[in-house]
């Protein structure tokens, strides 16, 4: 699978503390999740279609087929859900089974 973009959402910055459950090193403290993230996908697999969103992830944002959530927050995790889930609803019913939601979580 190589999608044409990846969309990452995140209005928070590195800190020391997500170290110890999250990938991110001591480079990272105080940069952007979101461009911590970038740099993380062109390190590991040469990739370097990142689209960065340094934002919260709401009910007006927008959607694609595939969609990843990574959120560690119910609420985050639901709204995420909701986008996606419209989204598809709106698509002709022959595309929907093209459509993925994966909760990493």
């Amino acid at each position: 699978m190589h999608p044409r973009q990846i969309y990452l959402y995140d209005d928070d910055r590195v800190e020391a503390v997500n170290m110890s459950g999250q990938l991110y090193g001591n480079s990272d403290i105080g940069r952007t999740k979101v461009n911590a993230l970038s740099l993380m996908v062109k390190n590991y697999s040469n990739y370097y279609e990142t689209l960065e969103m340094m934002e919260r992830c709401t009910s007006t944002s927008s959607a694609t087929d595939i969609m990843i959530c990574g959120f560690d927050n119910m609420e985050a995790r639901r709204t995420f859900y909701y986008v996606w889930k419209n989204h598809v609803l709106h698509k002709p019913e022959g595309e929907r089974a093209n459509c993925l939601f994966i909760d990493g979580r």
